[in-house]
């Protein structure tokens, strides 16, 4: 089913040391505009490289930085 006007979406990718977030808006099926991008370092692999697990310190980083971007 087609679908027509516009979306907008987000996407947030967390990783080892990143935060991404992704704004688009959607137009149609295949068409999309960035929107906005951003990127926050956090370093959550380093406490896990060391430690095997995310210290609460990172934690806390990654948590502020979903709810800044949020």
């Amino acid at each position: 089913m087609a679908t027509t006007g516009m979306r907008r979406v987000a996407a947030v990718d967390l990783g080892s040391n990143t935060v991404h977030l992704v704004v688009v808006d959607l137009v149609g099926e295949r068409a999309f505009t960035v929107v906005s991008r951003q990127v926050e370092l956090v370093q959550l692999g380093v406490d896990v490289t060391t430690t095997g697990a995310i210290g609460p310190e990172r934690a806390l980083l990654a948590e502020k930085t979903l709810a800044n971007m949020a």
